[in-house]
């Protein structure tokens, strides 16, 4: 029935074929994310790599996690359908906080651990437009926890989205999807869509080869407004469930209970965006959003409000100077629902977060050698002020060869989970602990508030090179070498030896108590590569290569590492392929080999991917995708052993989309 009401209505719609990209134009893309205003990939001083939409439509991605496994240097690992660990250049876990992730310039890490929530990032595909990822430091103009990278998820103008569009999917475990969406024209300039989209995805495997407990249900609506190039409004609202088991700990055998949780999560925002272009080429914006989530666990309840408010002045050039300044302000209110096993204190809170930057770039000598410098001052209420510089050095030997230089410091601040959590995270049996905890009584374990834990630092090295090689070959290579301070370890703490006591009531048990310290330090240094090859006008290829190698030194006292080098991989690889058969039919491949997990004994895995597409007449568009085609399953993150211990299985989906 969709597919006969679409035919009917499909008789005007214009066919949108965004393969025939020339590498120039791939080269010449703009983005923003790199220096607060638009230049291109080719002029970027830093690793910049851009998923365009191009690559989200030919790859058959599902998600935009998935979609962030094409960018070189990006870890994606997913745990089951409700988690994602990503992060960029090492530290990949699921509570990472080094990472900054933007959607059209708007926060969209919790507060609450200063990470993201991926499986409540499920806008439309359809709506994205480009997807930068900057690897490396970008807190010179983002602020804390840019610390390893930007990711700035940006979405199309309402200008191009008009019509109609309807798409249905289903499979076996992106079980159905089904998104409408409405765009059209107010006035002279003046544009708006609405969409409405819902999804289901089913439970993956266990380790065991049986079903792995746990779905997905996402359900959420939103509209973009443009007028012109000077004001946008977008706002989205969304309710999610997703299954998962929660261990909770108690001072009877088994010593915990294991319970069903459904991580209820709702949430809206509303972003305006406004700017003004002076005629001596200077250009003023203003930008501030409001953005409400509640998160209901068996363990812990979360409720954030933001209010965020930035401006920024591009002034007009002077000599060989252009000057970028600015400043913002956030407030974030947060209440948590504490239970016996997780507990913020305290469970009301306000907190402030001041910025403001500068940055500089100089023409040394016009056209060829360019200077960079910029700092960003912030004050939070954890640590106080904090300053985050760079500089970077940029060279146009000719107009095909760009190579670049930087040196940045840059700081991932406290966030509530690590500063002011008293969790009862465990109790282990009597008699099970070796000396001095060997007793006959059960033994709680805790990790308690720490409210003299400091900022992560980080000082990274970074030298790039870009070469158009041929008119239809491009590399693009990376290296970087990080030196990390005061990174998160786990110390005794409280009374006793090694933070170890006994508690007399309400039954006799032991306490083992510990805190979250900044006792650890490390290097991590590597190379990134990406390179594209537009074979034909029919043809065209893309590849990258990841190197990474981590050096972590607990300090004197740290019995609990937060991280392990053991926890990202060494080496990725991936390679892409869309091929147009002809005018009516398609097919893409992609490949991806993801290196061994040495901290849980992960394997190795490659996966592959394939979408045929045909486009039934103008308008109309079946796609029939497998993916994970190489494994039946394979783990991506963790043990076989955790409570929600996951393997990624062998999937395919149809989908038909109509545009009209």
């Amino acid at each position: 029935m969709l597919l006969s009401f679409c035919c009917a209505k499909a008789e005007s719609a214009v066919a949108e074929d965004v393969f025939d990209l020339s590498l120039e134009q791939l080269l010449n893309a703009e983005v923003v994310s790199v220096s607060k205003t638009k230049q291109t990939v080719e002029q970027s001083p830093a690793a910049v790599y851009v998923i365009t939409a191009e690559d989200i439509t030919r790859s058959g991605v599902t998600s935009i996690p998935d979609a962030l496994r094409m960018a070189p240097g990006v870890d994606v690992a997913q745990q089951d359908n409700g988690t994602w660990d990503i992060n960029i250049r090492g530290f990949n876990t699921g509570l990472a906080n080094q990472l900054l992730v933007m959607v059209d310039g708007r926060t969209i890490y919790n507060p609450l651990f200063a990470g993201t929530y991926w499986e409540l990032q499920n806008l439309p595909l359809e709506d994205i437009d480009r997807i930068e990822v900057i690897r490396g430091p970008g807190g010179t103009l983002w602020g804390a926890n840019a610390m390893n990278g930007v990711i700035n998820i940006i979405t199309k103008k309402a200008q191009d989205t008009q019509g109609k569009l309807i798409r249905a999917a289903a499979g076996n475990s992106l079980q159905d999807s089904v998104l409408g969406q409405q765009g059209a024209k107010t006035a002279d300039d003046a544009y708006y869509r609405v969409y409405a989209q819902h999804e289901n995805d089913g439970p993956l495997h266990d380790p065991e080869g049986g079903e792995a407990f746990g779905s997905l249900r996402d359900s959420r609506t939103g509209f973009r407004y443009d007028h012109g190039d000077n004001l946008t409004v977008s706002g989205d609202a969304y309710v999610n469930t997703t299954d998962q088991l929660v261990s909770v700990p108690q001072f009877t055998a088994p010593w915990a209970s294991v319970l069903n949780d459904e991580h209820d999560s709702q949430g809206a925002n509303l972003l305006a965006h406004w700017k003004k272009n002076y005629d001596d080429g200077a250009q003023f914006s203003i930008q501030s959003y409001v953005d409400h989530t509640y998160r209901n666990q068996v363990v812990l309840s979360d409720e954030e409000d933001i209010l965020d408010f930035d401006m920024q002045y591009n002034a007009r050039q002077i000599g060989p100077h252009e000057i970028i300044t600015g400043g913002g302000y956030r407030l974030t209110h947060s209440v948590a629902g504490n239970t016996s096993t997780l507990s913020i204190d305290p469970a009301v809170d306000n907190r402030s977060l001041f910025n403001s930057f500068v940055q500089d770039k100089i023409a040394l000598v016009p056209d060829r050698w360019f200077l960079t410098l910029g700092s960003k001052v912030e004050h939070n209420e954890f640590t106080g002020f904090e300053i985050e510089p760079n500089a970077r050095l940029q060279w146009f030997p000719d107009s095909q060869q760009t190579l670049w230089t930087a040196v940045s410091r840059a700081v991932s601040t406290p966030n509530p989970l690590e500063s002011d959590l008293d969790s009862n995270a465990k109790v282990f049996a009597p008699n099970s602990l070796p000396a001095p905890f060997h007793v006959n009584a059960p033994i709680e374990y805790n990790l308690v508030a720490n409210r003299d834990f400091e900022s992560e630092q980080l000082v990274a090295y970074e030298a790039g090179y870009r070469n158009k090689l041929t008119p239809t070959v491009s590399v693009d290579i990376a290296a970087f070498d990080n030196f990390y301070t005061r990174v998160a370890g786990q110390q005794s703490a409280g009374p006793g030896t090694a933070g170890f006591g006994v508690v007399l009531s309400p039954v006799i048990y032991g306490q083992l108590k510990t805190e979250l310290a900044n006792l650890m330090s490390g290097q991590t240094y590597g190379a990134e590569m990406a390179t594209d090859w537009n074979v034909n006008s029919n043809w065209k290829l893309s590849a990258g290569v990841t190197w990474l190698e981590m050096s972590l030194q607990p300090g004197i006292g740290d019995i609990g590492p937060q991280y392990s080098a053991g926890q990202s991989p060494n080496y990725q690889a991936n390679l892409r392929s869309y091929w147009n058969i002809n005018k009516d039919w398609s097919f893409d491949t992609s490949a991806y080999y993801v290196d061994r997990l040495v901290a849980y004994n992960d394997p190795a895995y490659i996966r592959v991917d394939a979408n045929l597409g045909w486009k039934i007449e103008p308008g109309i568009q079946l796609n029939l995708v497998g993916q994970n085609l190489m494994q039946a399953d394979h783990m991506e993150y963790g043990n076989t052993t955790d409570l929600n211990a996951a393997e990624i299985p062998r999937s395919y989906y149809a989908k038909i989309t109509c545009k009209f």
